[in-house]
């Protein structure tokens, strides 16, 4: 996770660890729902990236 954006690792965590739903992260950083969408799709596609490249998590 370190070799993401911070924004993308920020809308990830929220998401998958927290839990959040896109509404709530959305409220949490002020942005709207389409741009969490948005984030989110861009995030999860890099992480796999990363992860196929022969990355880990902790990267």
């Amino acid at each position: 996770m370190k070799k993401l954006n911070p924004r993308y690792k920020e809308v990830l965590l929220l998401f998958f660890d927290f839990g959040y739903s896109i509404k709530e992260i959305s409220f949490q950083l002020n942005e709207s729902e389409g741009n969490i969408k948005t984030l989110l799709f861009r995030a999860k596609k890099k992480y796999k990236e990363i992860v196929e490249s022969g990355g880990d998590y902790n990267e």
